[in-house]
């Protein structure tokens, strides 16, 4: 169950209570600055209405035996409404802070209670010396006195309360010194209007306040909004688009007066999903026109320029009142991040120095190869080849022809490889290779041309560097579908082939495998006789 407060007359929430106060100190200097405006334009009105009801009093008593304070008080009144007048012209000249604003409506609120005390000692004066018919006369202009300043100062509740409270509890203690007990009567009744003003003040204060709020809160927003479209206004690589119910783009209105600013790279008069290359995201955007469904940032290559364009597209539909019109949204030049962006995946996925395809790449690669279903057509074979003599030429000649050479390497086994092929550069000096061909014939041909080319001498730098390298194959069949195995196995075939002398090449046979598990069978069981201490000396 919420917890609920009186508030103006009302139920509501005390969250609601705190969200309205916060927004109030939030906007405080708004609505301040509204109550000053509000003092300048009633200031006037208050001080004629003062001006004439004090007139009034003062012709209907000033022939009593109170004539001569009448005439004192009357001048006092006078001279309050001429400073009102003149603290109302020069409050238009000062600075319009909110610890201003605080400044000069405490003033007011001072001077509304010096107005008020004066009123209060009227009926003093004047009650016991007149009549009967003398004092519904004074009640009458009391009244219309407290009224006048509710109804204008109701902004203003402070001065208001300070104003009628005086004259109202004047009023109600002279009553009190008479004879007739009617007056208490009239007195209580008085107390009643008081009451009731005092409410009626208060609540239109409150709703001037959340109106004065909306108001700040709403300028609040437009400024925002402004702030945004200049911004836009500013962009050099956005711009708005507009099409017809069939897609045909019809206009690209701005949002701004007095700009000049051109279509971008969108063709009038043309279909919007014509102007870019068909691909995936053609489809997508083709698809929302179709469903009328929003879409955002799709980016899109452009057809037909001079060099690759990328775009942006962000829209949404129009429908007025239930019909379809079409859609509008924002264009964006992305071409520069479209680059940056290629540029990471690229190097994500190929070498810096050789532009070949790096290990991640050619283990998905071959990943995708082993995925494909053999045939007796073609013979395929994972080749890892390593440089033999690569760290001699880094060491002599240093890393910079250490570089070249392995360019140079790329380059040669480029020249060898057919287009189905996969050139990769796994690290430093070890290249792979995934060659496919007609038969096992084809394939011990290109291995025997491979080592050859790969073994004639390098121009580095005005030197001739001998760099030849081993070569390890390993031939795919229907049953290996693992792509560590696959490189594993490669592996131990270029292992062979250095141990054959290098600059050859060598096949994977089962036979390296049971070696290399008896190799490290052996390597285990010699590390566990060392800690059993198994050993003997003969």
């Amino acid at each position: 169950m919420k917890l609920s407060v009186l508030k103006d007359g009302g139920n509501e929430p005390l969250s609601e209570i705190a969200k309205d106060r916060e927004n109030e100190r939030k906007h405080e200097a708004a609505w301040r600055a509204n109550q000053l405006e509000i003092v300048g334009a009633i200031t006037i009105p208050l001080v004629l209405a003062n001006l004439i009801n004090a007139s009034v009093v003062w012709l209907s008593f000033h022939d009593t035996s109170a004539g001569i304070y009448l005439s004192i008080w009357i001048s006092c009144i006078a001279i309050i409404c001429a400073a009102a007048v003149l603290a109302n012209k020069v409050r238009r000249f000062r600075h319009r802070g909110l610890a201003t604003s605080r400044r000069l409506l405490k003033e007011y609120t001072v001077a509304a209670a010096i107005a008020g005390l004066l009123w209060a000692v009227v009926p003093i004066m004047v009650m016991n010396v007149t009549d009967s018919y003398g004092q519904m006369i004074l009640g009458v202009i009391l009244a219309g006195t407290m009224f006048t300043g509710a109804f204008l100062m109701s902004r203003i509740p402070r001065a208001a309360f300070a104003f009628i409270v005086p004259i109202a509890l004047g009023l109600v203690v002279e009553m009190q010194f008479q004879q007739n007990p009617k007056y208490l009567y009239a007195s209580i009744l008085t107390l009643v209007y008081v009451a009731t003003l005092i409410l009626a003040i208060r609540w239109s204060h409150r709703q001037f306040v959340r109106q004065s709020v909306n108001e700040a809160a709403v300028k609040d927003q437009s400024q925002l909004i402004g702030l945004l479209l200049r911004d836009f206004e500013e962009s050099t690589s956005d711009w708005l688009w507009q099409t017809d119910p069939q897609g045909v783009l019809v206009d690209i209105p701005l949002v701004f007066e007095g700009a000049e600013h051109d279509n971008g790279y969108l063709t009038l008069g043309s279909l919007l999903v014509s102007q870019f290359e068909a691909d995936e995201s053609t489809k997508v955007l083709n698809t929302s026109l179709m469903r009328r469904q929003g879409f955002r940032d799709i980016a899109m290559q452009l057809k037909d320029t001079d060099e690759d364009r990328w775009l942006s597209l962000t829209g949404k539909p129009i429908f007025d009142k239930g019909v379809f019109r079409g859609f509008r949204g924002v264009a964006s030049d992305i071409t520069q991040s479209k680059e940056i962006e290629d540029r990471i995946a690229f190097m994500a996925h190929y070498d810096g120095l050789t532009g070949l395809p790096n290990r991640m790449n050619m283990q998905e690669r071959l990943e995708k190869a082993l995925r494909k279903q053999e045939t007796k057509a073609t013979q395929r074979a994972l080749v890892w080849l390593d440089l033999d003599n690569f760290k001699w030429v880094n060491d002599t000649l240093g890393h910079p022809a250490g570089d070249e050479l392995l360019q140079h390497v790329s380059g040669r086994l480029n020249e060898l490889s057919a287009d189905q092929d996969t050139v990769a550069r796994i690290s430093g000096d070890e290249f792979a290779m995934i060659v496919e061909r007609p038969s096992m014939d084809d394939l011990e041909l290109f291995f025997d041309e491979l080592t050859e080319r790969l073994s004639e001498p390098y121009d580095l730098w005005g030197s001739t560097a001998n760099c030849s390298a081993s070569v390890g194959v390993r031939m795919f069949d229907a049953h290996t579908k693992d792509a560590r195995t696959m490189l594993k196995h490669a592996d131990l075939a270029l292992y062979q082939a250095k141990k054959l002398g290098k600059s050859t090449w060598c096949l994977f046979t089962p036979a390296l495998d049971e070696r290399a598990r008896a190799h490290l069978q052996i390597e285990a069981d010699l590390h566990s006789a060392l800690e059993r201490n198994e050993f003997q000396l003969y």
